[in-house]
């Protein structure tokens, strides 16, 4: 549409509608959906639907497949002037603070229901204010706050930049930006999960909340690893351990340091081994089953890997009791598996190991945590090829394929590679 044809579509709409075509102007995300109206206009759920179809009958917004509205081609700079012209300043700042609050709380309440309440969290504050409101409350929370992740992410981390962007909202975009890295757990979307990560970490070092610096570095060595960037992950993990130690708080330094061993495993194995023993020691010091467990896993494996069998098996068979323990407690805890399942695989328990991986895949699918079940799957399908039975290994890869590319990963390129070289699909997959 012209400048024109928006003009004389914007004269045809009511004072209501007028007001929130201009709103959403001002708004930082790239789409929107009934909660995204009621959070800026103040509309109920019923009214808001109402303003959605109008703005959409006047040839202003665009319902997509998704069911979220975007604004139709020269709209959205419409709308942006129009909200100068019309909106105060102080109420066009005031559709800021309503987006990060929205954001804020909705992803606080999200990542509890998605991770569970054992996963080492340093905000959060937003979900244990007095009355507030938890939307993904009910039995079925865990995949209700998923997919709510997952159909906003774009659009909390649009919030999010502008928040880092304006004064006097670090304390809550850091707190943003730690509970919407939940999504990227389950979705990799490394591009993304670098950006927000990044972004909280510099909103917190801003805020001066060294404990969420320290966690939010760490963590964002993880997609800077996926991406290749190796050292810039390194760099990040020095800031964290740095920051970690200074704050004396065992189970972020073990956290940092679960982190700096993955860093080091490829890399110097004696290094990576070391980091993982002290990690497993720092969280039986705060009490935290998940913490050792997770860093047992991973120390188990590293051992095996080195060959040193007899130090390796009881390690993994604690790792093991520890992760029946969290079965039903930590929805991420069937990652885990997979580590224990290639720990046992180097030691030669073969058995032990598909039991490990079969029970990762189906764990991790009910969890809906699509990249650790490929991983899984990855896991199981060599598996299959080294038992001398590689026929099922290529519907596995085909999976963990589909899955890796929903989430933007850039093992999907590799993967896709080897099955070319492979062969297509031939059976039914796990």
């Amino acid at each position: 549409m012209t400048t024109a044809a928006l003009s004389d579509a914007y004269a045809t709409l009511t004072a209501e509608q007028a007001r929130l075509y201009r709103l959403l102007g001002l708004y930082p995300g790239p789409t929107v959906d009934i909660g995204t109206v009621v959070c800026l206009a103040g509309a109920d759920p019923d009214t808001a639907q109402d303003l959605l179809y109008a703005l959409e009958d006047a040839g202003l917004l665009q319902e997509g497949d998704d069911g979220r509205y975007r604004f139709c081609g020269a709209a959205r700079p419409h709308a942006r002037e129009r909200a100068g012209e019309v909106e105060h300043e102080a109420e066009r700042a005031a559709v800021l603070e309503r987006c990060v609050d929205y954001y804020t709380t909705g992803t606080a309440f999200a990542d509890l229901a998605v991770l569970g309440e054992l996963r080492l969290r340093t905000g959060g504050e937003a979900a244990r204010r007095a009355g507030a409101f938890d939307p993904f409350a009910g039995p079925d929370r865990r995949r209700a706050a998923l997919g709510w992740l997952l159909a906003e992410r774009q659009d909390a981390l649009a919030v999010l930049r502008a928040a880092v962007e304006h004064d006097g909202m670090a304390h809550r975009a850091w707190q943003l930006a730690e509970s919407l890295t939940a999504v990227y757990l389950h979705r990799r979307h490394p591009e993304d999960w670098k950006e927000c990560c990044a972004l909280g970490a510099e909103a917190a070092a801003v805020d001066g909340a060294r404990a969420a610096e320290a966690r939010l570095r760490a963590l964002l060595s993880r997609p800077l690893l996926d991406l290749g960037e190796e050292q810039a992950a390194r760099e990040q993990l020095d800031r964290a351990l740095a920051l970690a130690e200074e704050t004396g708080e065992p189970r972020l330094r073990a956290l940092a340091l679960g982190l700096d061993g993955r860093y080091w495993q490829p890399r110097d194995p004696d290094r990576a081994r070391t980091a993982y023993g002290t990690a497993v020691a720092l969280s039986e010091q705060a009490d935290d089953v998940r913490g050792a467990a997770f860093a047992r896993c991973f120390l188990g494996a590293a051992l095996g890997a080195a060959g040193e069998h007899e130090e390796a098996a009881p390690v993994l068979r604690a790792a093991r009791e520890g992760l029946r323990e969290l079965a039903d407690r930590d929805p991420l805890a069937g990652r885990m598996l997979t580590e224990l399942g290639g720990a046992w695989q180097a030691l030669g328990e073969r058995a032990e190991a598909r039991e490990c991986y079969e029970r990762a895949v189906r764990e991790l699918r009910a969890h809906q945590a699509a990249h650790y079940e490929a991983e899984a799957l990855e896991a199981l399908a060599a598996w299959e090829r080294d038992a001398g039975d590689p026929a099922s290994a290529p519907d596995l890869l085909a999976r963990a394929l589909e899955l890796y590319e929903a989430g933007d990963s850039p093992r999907a390129g590799e993967l896709r590679a080897e099955l070319a070289r492979t062969g297509p699909a031939t059976g039914s997959g796990a």
